[in-house]
């Protein structure tokens, strides 16, 4: 596009010189100088002067078209990425109803071992899922404190544990596809010793 906009200024700055040229033409003209050889040069430049207005014409044309081409390829662009998002949704949420189906069998299930087996199998079939998809659970108990993928909501004084090490978690963290999206909520050892 920009050189479309290039041709169409250089375009415009020989439009203004042939017409300088004609207008010099006609000064010359107007002193008295009729000769016929400057009639010819004049009819020859009104030609050009034409020629080159029909061509700045035609740039600007092909230039708002390729704007116009520019827009609809943006928007189609950003129609497709939106309707790409919403499909891996659908598909993740299809996978996904096997494990509501079961977990409205668990609880229709009179028998609390039964419901306890059913839950249990519902619980190990998403994670399933969730793990196909990307997502990893943080091991986080018995570890060393990270505060990139831990947040430490207590400590305890602990002469069992280095200091430092991860006894309990709270909430456990998740990576998605090697992103961290939820950090592990823990409860780290100190030991006065160590201090």
């Amino acid at each position: 596009m920009d050189k479309e906009q290039n041709k169409i200024e250089v375009l415009e700055e020989e439009i203004i010189e042939a017409i300088d040229e004609v207008d010099e033409v006609v000064n010359i003209n107007q002193k008295g100088d009729e000769d016929s050889s400057s009639e010819v040069g004049e009819e020859h430049l009104r030609e050009k002067i034409c020629e080159l207005e029909n061509e700045n014409e035609k740039l600007k044309d092909q230039f708002q078209r390729s704007l116009a081409d520019y827009a609809n390829l943006k928007l189609r662009s950003e129609k497709e990425r939106l309707n790409l998002l919403k499909s891996s949704n659908a598909d993740l949420v299809c996978k996904l109803l096997p494990v509501i189906d079961n977990f409205d069998r668990a609880i229709k299930a009179k028998d609390d071992d039964t419901k306890s087996v059913g839950i249990s199998m519902i619980y190990k079939q998403l994670n399933n899922i969730l793990g196909q998809e990307g997502l990893k659970k943080i091991e986080a108990k018995g570890k060393q404190f990270d505060p990139n993928l831990h947040d430490a909501l207590m400590m305890e004084e602990n002469d069992e544990y280095e200091d430092g090490t991860i006894i309990e978690v709270f909430e456990p963290g998740y990576m998605f596809k090697d992103k961290l999206i939820r950090t592990a909520k823990v409860k780290v050892s100190s030991n006065k010793e160590d201090k």
